[in-house]
């Protein structure tokens, strides 16, 4: 499928496996750049190094660290302006749906996916809003159907997932007024 996505600089967060490795791949065929990032840093190598491979070294960069951390997102964004130049997608996959508390009023535990899930992405996106508007560029949010359906999960992760979508409708009417798009 030709999606006019040549040369599209990339950026894919939580990307080593499942879905957001899925996601890069499927940019990767359509001609786009990809840089993908993970907190572990072997799974990183090796998933790069595979991508490398089939579409060559000029097309992935990899970045390893822990994206909630300002620090870490700092270091990413000054490695994209000196390698890239800027920005033309954003996809924060950064999320955890893996209940470590059993109460599901368990306050901790819903900081802790609230953080991962929704604020994770806030503060990327807070990071690299500039870029993006710079480009006109787009973000595209990863939610998942326990924000509408209730199935077998931890109700803080839903919730959490519930707040992506959430801040994906109030993004896209905001960012719209500067040539960003948001789905």
């Amino acid at each position: 499928m030709y999606l006019g996505l040549e040369n599209k600089r990339v950026l894919i967060t939580g990307a080593t496996q499942g879905i957001g490795a899925a996601i890069a791949n499927e940019f990767l065929q359509e001609g786009a750049m990809v840089c993908i990032s993970g907190r572990n840093e072997k799974k990183l190598v090796n998933f790069v190094e595979t991508l490398r491979a089939e579409w060559g070294a000029e097309k992935v960069i990899g970045f390893a660290g822990d994206l909630l951390k300002q620090t870490c997102i700092d270091n990413l964004k000054k490695r994209l302006e000196q390698e890239w130049g800027g920005l033309d997608i954003i996809i924060p996959n950064i999320g955890s749906g893996k209940p470590l508390a059993q109460d599901p009023l368990e306050v901790g535990e819903w900081e802790r996916l609230l953080n991962i899930n929704l604020l994770g992405g806030v503060k990327l996106l807070g990071s690299f809003g500039d870029m993006l508007k710079r480009t006109q560029g787009n973000i595209i949010m990863i939610s998942s159907i326990v924000a509408k359906e209730v199935i077998g999960t931890s109700i803080a992760y839903a919730a959490s997932k519930t707040a992506v979508l959430t801040l994906t409708k109030y993004l896209a009417k905001k960012l719209a007024l500067e040539n960003v798009r948001v789905n």
